[in-house]
């Protein structure tokens, strides 16, 4: 799989766990529906939300964790976020959505 389509896969996590808590199912629902959009399969297994976690903790330093008796991933808030590395999540989020509106790209840049 190339590295972009682990960066969209973190990039829909990180989105959706913003806006509230999610179980795995919702997330993996996220994930479908994000691939039929950009026409990737991000669809992942339990297994590999684990270490996509740790790799989202590792590249942006944002803490996802598992609350066992609601059964639901959420984000830490915390300090320790590089915001670079957000700064440039947010910026690879704004590319691709300006590759996959190809006819609005010259009005936008």
């Amino acid at each position: 799989m190339p590295k972009q389509l682990y960066i969209k896969r973190y990039s829909t996590i990180i989105r959706r766990l913003q806006r509230s808590p999610a179980n795995f199912k919702d997330l993996n629902f996220r994930l479908e529906n994000e691939s039929e959009v950009c026409d990737y399969d991000l669809s992942i297994s339990q297994r590999s939300l684990q270490r996509d976690i740790i790799d989202i903790r590792k590249l942006f330093g944002i803490d996802i964790r598992n609350d066992k008796t609601r059964n639901v991933y959420y984000i830490v808030e915390n300090d320790e976020s590089d915001p670079t590395s957000i700064r440039l999540l947010e910026s690879y989020e704004m590319m691709d959505a300006l590759r996959t509106t190809k006819n609005y790209l010259p009005y936008v840049f």
